[in-house]
């Protein structure tokens, strides 16, 4: 995930969407699950919830895209 972290060209924006991806849901404390994925790459929005509400997607994509940049 690193590797293809950086790859991608700057200016780079990561969403980590969903309890797994954010903190490692469930799965968290089994020897396979380091956690969020924010322990890997670094993560500029979180959107939690499992499964996230599609309402919360497009607000938080919504109040993001005001302050990027």
């Amino acid at each position: 995930m690193r590797r293809i972290y950086e790859q991608i060209p700057k200016p780079r924006f990561v969403v980590a969407i969903g309890a797994c991806a954010c903190s490692g849901g469930v799965f968290e404390g089994n020897y396979n699950v380091i956690g969020g994925v924010d322990k890997v790459i670094p993560v500029n929005v979180y959107i939690p919830g499992c499964p996230p509400k599609p309402e919360a997607i497009i607000d938080q994509s919504a109040d993001e895209e005001q302050t990027k940049f």
